[in-house]
């Protein structure tokens, strides 16, 4: 049942592509690790 509909489906609209594509494109990738980001708040320096 849950293959029949949404992103898993075979027969995907071209609405539901281009609303996928557009959130995609909108991803940032940090070039900060979550270590270094959180060590960065709590100690206010970058451990590397």
């Amino acid at each position: 049942m849950v293959n029949c509909y949404g992103f898993y489906s075979r027969h995907i609209s071209e609405r539901l592509k281009n609303t996928i594509d557009t959130f995609r494109k909108n991803i940032a990738v940090s070039r900060y690790s979550f270590y270094q980001r959180q060590r960065y708040k709590t100690f206010g320096m970058n451990p590397f």
